[in-house]
């Protein structure tokens, strides 16, 4: 119900917005209509034509994927099916009837990363009114990003890895890594939550895990690149940006000039990388503190007489006294199943204390599948909240990392990290309250002007700095701590005693 509120404030806002305000109270003379979506939606055009070597030419001005002029396509399809003309570039103005197309179709995938974020709350086990809350928060910060400017395949992007994040949860690794790899091939600034979330796939399955995550986004460029490689390369490697016309923030100084109008993006971008690929081993040892274990890979099925000595690794199970009373030729000599007294001597799976206990995981290959619906966390997940919250909270600040070293800034940049940590946080008022707060008077703040490279950056860094530090989720894992630590004791006591 959240999110689907959440959708409904935002396409209702976005359009009366559009239609409405612009006209009656900012005293325009047309329709509020995103020029930077007009842009995309061209190179979906061009795509639905079979004209893939124009993604990046004449006007597109795409510096993301493919993916998100695929996004754009199905609505794409329909404006030219009924022959309406697309919508005008940047410093043109009049109204278009493909609006009444492309801006709810926009909207309502972009709303897409609201059901991906109440999806996490309900694996946390967050109850009806702060999911409201998160619900309410993401639509106000998603404004910014859809409906004013225009950029659904920010929004999808986010919301695929958050979905990523939550088939991890639930030890569905390789489902994960695909979902990570179609976000890729949508926008490219998920690269930055990549190594903290390949961390969490552990060292058997990190290449497998990074294998699939990158075939998405090198079949997609390696298509645009084989059609048209100079544009390709120069909207793709360069990223142009025009800091006569958004931001330009004090990294600038240190960005090469492209023409006399734009200067590359693309060295600051690098630097956020480098350091999200360093944040990943913090990430991974705060995320096992919370309780997070990497599940048993799921293998072959198992051989038809299992080991003694690999189940006497459970206490539960080395109690139990069917292997030593059960004689070895019980399964040759007797005629049918009912007859062996190995069932009748063995006490009912049913009775056997759930194992592993909370935060602990399976040491046994192939017993995590056994016991996954007995782990902690509601729906069956592997991971407990404590450690979903610490994963969230790390892929927001790796996303958050991009506002800090870009040449020039948009006003939509800070959104993907304060979506993420609204999530991030939303186990606790006390966090949800403040971070909620600081994200939609960030939202409402950065559309405001400010002359200088120094002044409207730095409220940007130090607010995005606040957000993170009022979303980490610093309690519950030390409380995850406490409880996993009195967990192994219960464990080993009742080892010793048996």
């Amino acid at each position: 119900m959240a999110p689907l509120l959440g959708t409904a404030m935002v396409l209702a806002t976005g359009m009366v917005f559009s239609l409405w305000w612009n006209q009656h109270v900012d005293h325009a003379t047309v329709w509020y209509e995103p020029a930077d979506l007009w842009r995309t939606m061209l190179a979906a055009v061009r795509i639905d034509h079979g004209q893939i070597g124009q993604i990046y030419s004449n006007g597109t001005n795409l510096v993301s994927f493919p993916g998100a002029a695929v996004l754009l396509a199905p609505a794409a399809a329909v404006i030219s099916a009924f022959h309406m003309p697309l919508g005008p570039p940047i410093g043109t103005y009049t109204d278009t009837n493909a609006w009444l197309v492309a801006g709810p179709y926009m909207m309502l995938v972009s709303c897409s990363v609201l059901f991906a974020a109440d999806r996490l709350a309900e694996r946390m086990g967050i109850g009806t009114r702060p999911r409201l809350l998160l619900a309410g928060a993401g639509a106000v910060a998603l404004w910014n990003v859809a409906p004013y400017w225009g950029h659904p395949e920010d929004c999808v992007a986010v919301a695929l890895t958050l979905f990523a994040v939550d088939a991890m949860a639930s030890g569905q690794v390789w489902r994960s890594a695909w979902l990570v790899g179609v976000a890729l091939a949508v926008q490219p600034l998920v690269v930055l939550a990549v190594p903290v979330l390949a961390v969490l796939t552990g060292r058997r399955r990190m290449i497998g895990w990074l294998s699939r995550a990158a075939l998405p986004p090198v079949l997609a460029v390696g298509a645009a690149l084989a059609a048209n490689w100079s544009a390709t390369w120069y909207q793709i490697v360069d990223q142009p940006n025009w800091p006569y016309i958004d931001r330009p923030t004090p990294w600038i100084v240190l960005a090469p000039h492209l023409t006399a109008q734009t200067v590359a993006a693309g060295p600051g971008r690098s630097i956020a990388v480098v350091l999200a690929a360093i944040a990943c081993w913090p990430a991974l040892r705060a995320w096992q503190r919370a309780g997070g274990t990497v599940p048993d890979q799921p293998g072959p099925p198992p051989p038809a007489g299992p080991p003694a000595p690999a189940l006497a690794t459970s206490p539960a199970l080395a109690t139990s006294p069917a292997p030593a009373t059960a004689p070895a030729t019980a399964p040759a000599t007797s005629p049918a199943p009912a007859t062996s007294p190995a069932p009748a001597t063995s006490p009912a799976p049913a009775t056997s204390p759930a194992w592993p206990p909370s935060g602990e995981a399976s040491a046994v290959p192939g017993q995590a599948r056994l016991t996954s619906s007995v782990l902690p966390g509601p729906l069956g997940v592997l991971w407990p909240a404590s450690a979903i919250a610490s994963a969230v909270w790390w892929v927001a600040l790796t996303l958050a990392l991009r506002c800090a070293f870009e040449s020039v800034m948009v006003s939509y940049y800070i959104w993907p990290g304060i979506a993420v940590a609204l999530v991030a946080a939303s186990r606790s008022w006390r966090r949800l309250i403040p971070t909620a707060a600081l994200g939609i008077g960030i939202t409402c703040f950065c559309n405001v002007w400010w002359h200088g490279e120094w002044s409207w950056w730095s409220v940007i860094v130090v607010t995005l700095a606040a957000i993170l530090l009022a979303s980490r989720p610093n309690g519950s894992l030390a409380k995850a701590t406490g409880q996993g630590n009195r967990s192994r004791r219960r464990v080993g006591s009742a080892a010793g005693a048996s």
